[in-house]
């Protein structure tokens, strides 16, 4: 098996039965019988160790491929029996905060003099003035301290080549999480630059965290990474950032430039600067350049996520997939970044740059007030938009670490969803266990959510109203007309006030094929200011070719009319929420129609009975509800007919729970009372119209008549589908009794997109299997570990 190494592709590792090789370097070990020796995966580096100290190291490399024989494997470990020579191929380096200074940084140990290293100054400090082998540090934070001193311009005065370049990385367990984390390794300083490099011409940073706090203003300009400076003089230098984080915290007011990302011209003008994966957070500039030539076709920002920077991408660079959001300064995200080479940006101004990129996007960050930059599953912003691969294999991951699929997403991180597997039918389950039933299976997801059990559609819209009407014992309720005519479901209200005679209460008869959904008398018996006055409200949920209708059955005056809504979610017009009235007496000002609980984004009607004996289309104003938008006036109108009277009707929605009370002005002293109803809106059960897909996402390697495609995914019943939670789903298997097969079958689970707020698929791990009667057993998932290379 050979392996090129992703670190230096001019070293290769030979291995051959019962032995190792390193080719490609100048260091000779000497293996004596009795050494232990094996390969170890930490992170994306490959280690070997020999008696337990490491000896070589290969970035880049996150697998190991078994399967030659003699070989022992354990974990992510593989050992041999013996080694030949070999030689080195990358000199590692420690670097850990729970160290102390003094030690010469050869090993992890936090004791002896090979102990670690206490900074990553102290480490860089310790490089010869020429490397002649490539140099890895790995950065570890044993018990949780910062590494607080600055790896700056004299720490970085030694020469480096191609092949020999520096990687400064952080080990796998002390890396951050995709946003700045206090409890991992990070440097962090005040009023100083945090990695700020000199004579290197090939340096690269990974996984880094760099935070400064400015508290003064003294005028100056801090960066917290600044690979490429004018005293790179090597041709062709190449600098690269990866997954690594920039955090600025300014306090006391203080007003000094803070940079995230900076790099200029190198000295002379040819080779790259590339930045993968960072995120930068806070500062003056997230992403920026001293506007150079060298920096215009040379300077590379891939899948970059700026925020809360005065200025997210400013002067001369390209960007590919790099998003911007929340830039305070007045000029927007992307400033002065040049025409050329932009590909698939994203910002929430209008100023992403570039072929394909979108502006003036909304994005769904995880919790932006503490700096995490994740995008949800429900982002409709970044994700899914992104060019894929767009470095052409210089990574393939994002800022966790995941790997990046599809359509990449926008910005620094992949929206990646798992779902997992688990339950009582991932044990070693045999056919009896289905024709029985009742195991199960839970499936957990990672990076999505499950569509909700219910979800409220758009409000319920007025179709239209129709013309008012009165008269003495009778009056008609006209149908709207037209465009705003009743179409078959729509509820429709007849809203009426009357008296029977000037002393006593309406009561006007139900028209055929309608509800009285409600009806108030108030002031009953008499005949003087406060005068009786009866409200009624008539419901029916429209058929076909409704008309105009009649309404009758009482004896001094009536008057009234229809009005109609659209898009509701009435199961019948009894559904109606339907409030409590108040006798408003004769007052004139701030009269209250009490408050209705109603599901949100309900359609409410406010309705006014009036005792106004008098021609009039100005009695009700000042309606007025900050819980309520769209307040509309739809009837105002009174009649002088017999006592004399009619309603004012008032529409709007209310976007929460409680309509709150709505206040109004009379414009007479005359009898009055209002109420309010509610018309919910649509309400679909998501989850559970996706229940059956679900089900049939699970299939069979296997194709037999009477095996689980044909007994159990075919004739399951969704109500065996629950949604445990956000991100659990169980499945309880019911009993089949025709499941009959006669060799193993292995089930493979896919979520449907239809089940999943991100809209896509996923297939779940691990798979399960199924025994005939006459024994069990249950696959093991085999996972295959190859070797593969980041940095090319």
């Amino acid at each position: 098996m050979n392996c090129r190494a992703g670190a230096n592709p001019t070293a290769l590792l030979k291995v051959i039965v019962g032995s190792f090789s390193i080719i490609g370097s100048t260091v000779a070990q000497t293996w004596a019988a009795a050494d232990v020796a094996y390969l170890e995966v930490i992170g994306s580096t490959l280690i070997g160790k020999r008696n337990g100290n490491a000896f070589i190291s290969v970035s880049g490399e996150t697998s190991i491929t078994t399967g030659k024989p003699g070989i022992e494997t354990f974990g992510t470990t593989i050992r041999y029996d013996s080694w030949v020579a070999g030689e080195i191929v990358m000199l590692l380096r420690y670097v850990d905060t729970g160290s102390t200074a003094g030690g010469d940084g050869t090993t992890e140990a936090l004791t002896g003099a090979t102990r670690a290293f206490a900074s990553l100054q102290a480490a860089v400090a310790s490089m010869p003035g020429t490397l002649t082998d490539p140099v890895t540090i790995q950065c570890a934070a044993t018990g949780g301290a910062a590494d607080t001193l600055s790896v700056i311009q004299t720490q970085w005065d030694f020469v480096t080549s191609p092949t020999n370049y520096i990687l400064v990385t952080v080990k796998a367990s002390d890396r951050h999480t995709g946003k700045w984390d206090t409890a991992k390794y990070r440097i962090e300083v005040t009023n100083a630059d945090g990695i700020y490099n000199n004579n290197c011409s090939h340096v690269r940073l990974e996984w880094l965290q760099v935070q400064i706090t400015v508290s003064t203003s003294g005028g100056s300009g801090y960066n917290c990474y600044r690979l490429a400076t004018s005293n790179n003089s090597s041709a062709n230098i190449d600098h690269r950032y990866h997954n690594c984080i920039a955090n600025v915290v300014v306090s006391g007011g203080a007003t000094d430039n803070v940079f995230g990302f900076i790099d200029s011209d190198p000295t002379p003008q040819t080779g790259t600067c590339k930045r993968m994966n960072c995120i930068a957070v806070g500062g003056y500039a997230g992403f920026s350049s001293d506007s150079g030539a060298w920096a215009t076709a040379n300077l590379y920002n891939y899948n970059c996520t700026a925020a809360a920077n005065e200025f997210n991408y400013m002067d001369a660079q390209i960007c590919v997939n790099c998003l911007s959001a929340a830039p305070t300064g007045g000029a927007g995200g992307f400033l002065s970044v040049g025409s050329s080479g932009h590909f698939n940006n994203a910002s929430d101004d209008n100023t992403a740059a570039g072929t394909n990129s979108r502006i003036n996007q909304t994005f769904t960050f995880v919790n932006t007030g503490a700096r995490d930059y994740h995008l949800t599953s429900a982002d409709a912003g970044a994700r899914n938009f992104g060019l894929s691969d767009p470095s052409s294999g210089l990574y393939s991951d994002d800022i966790d670490g995941q790997t990046r699929t599809g359509s990449w997403d926008i910005g620094a991180d992949e929206v990646v969803t798992l779902a997992v597997l688990t339950g009582t039918a991932m044990a070693s389950i045999v056919e009896g266990d289905i024709v029985t039933g009742g195991k199960t299976i839970i499936v957990t997801l990672t990076g999505d959510t499950y569509v909700p059990t219910s979800a409220i559609g758009a409000s319920p819209t007025l179709r239209g109203v129709g013309a008012f009407g009165s008269g003495t014992t009778s009056f008609t309720a006209a149908v709207p007309t037209a465009g705003n005519a009743p179409q078959a479901g729509d509820a429709m209200y007849i809203i009426m006030e009357s008296t029977d005679s000037s002393t006593t209460a309406g009561t006007p008869n139900t028209p055929g094929g309608w509800n009285k959904l409600f009806e108030n008398t108030i002031a009953a018996g008499s005949s003087t200011e406060p005068a009786v006055s009866t409200l009624t409200i008539f419901g029916k949920i429209a058929g076909a070719g409704e008309g105009n209708v009649t309404v009758d059955g009482v004896g001094n005056h009536c008057a009234g009319a229809m009005i109609v809504v659209a898009g509701h979610g009435l199961a019948a017009i009894t559904s109606t929420v339907v409030g409590a009235a108040t006798d408003h007496g004769t007052s004139t000002t701030n009269v209250l129609a009490p408050s209705i609980n109603v599901t949100a984004g309900s359609f409410i009607i406010t309705c006014m009975g009036l005792g106004d004996d008098a021609a009039d289309t100005t009695n009700v104003s000042g309606v007025t509800n900050a819980n309520l938008a769209g307040i509309a006036e739809r009837i105002d109108q009174t009649v002088s007919t017999g006592s004399g009277g009619g309603v004012g009707i008032y529409t709007a929605t209310c976007a929460g729970s409680s309509t709150g009370t709505t206040e109004w002005d009379h414009d007479t002293a005359a009898s009055s009372q209002s109420m309010q109803l509610g018309i919910t809106p649509v309400v679909t059960t998501p989850f559970a119209n996706a229940r059956a897909a679900f089900i049939a996402g699970f299939d069979s390697a296997q194709s037999e008549g009477t095996g689980w495609d044909a007994e159990v995914k075919a004739k399951a019943a969704v109500t065996e589908v629950a949604r445990t939670s956000d991100t659990v789903a169980t499945w309880t298997i019911g009993a089949q009794a025709g499941y009959n097969i006669t060799a193993q079958e292995t089930v493979t689970g896919t979520i449907p997109a239809s089940i999943l707020s991100g809209g896509a698929a996923v297939v779940a791990t691990p798979t399960f299997t199924v025994d005939p009667a006459v024994g069990g057993g249950i696959a093991v998932p085999v996972i295959t570990r190859q070797f593969r290379e980041r940095w090319g």
